[in-house]
């Protein structure tokens, strides 16, 4: 890969990891000004820059349990990078409690249905499972 290949690949990552953010703090800011609905959460995370930048294929409210949020998710969320993984799991628990101040929040593997993501009692996020790493590069594939 040639260094100016790097540089675009870094700046196409830039600018979808920008447009999910505004579409977080859009949701963030309303939370912030007045009540946050639950609908409000869920569309959020339905957002088609959400959807293709995290891998979100579900957003589904327990009709038993409306309080509580399952997110599913593909293999786009597992490619992240674990501190990465981390933060949005903890911003989307943080806005589902937010409008749903007893809520309950999951974040699942769409293929498997297996939990992805624990929560403590402060919502700091453990992952259950280390993030899968794309096998590195040798010297040979970067030569031009």
């Amino acid at each position: 890969m040639i260094p100016g290949h790097r540089a675009a690949k870094f700046g196409k990552r830039l600018a979808a990891i920008s447009q999910t953010w505004i579409a977080l703090c859009v949701i963030a800011a309303n939370a912030a000004a007045h009540t946050l609905h639950p609908s409000q959460v869920v569309a959020g995370l339905e957002s088609k820059p959400v959807r293709e930048r995290y891998g979100v294929v579900a957003v589904v409210r327990n009709p038993d349990l409306e309080r509580m949020l399952s997110v599913r998710v593909d293999e786009r969320f597992r490619k992240l990078e674990a501190h990465q993984q981390r933060h949005f799991a903890e911003s989307w628990l943080h806005l589902w409690k937010k409008a749903t101040p007893n809520g309950v929040f999951a974040v699942l593997d769409a293929a498997s249905g297996e939990s992805l993501v624990s929560f403590d009692g402060e919502g700091r996020a453990r992952l259950k499972r280390p993030p899968r790493m794309e096998p590195a590069a040798d010297a040979a594939s970067l030569a031009p």
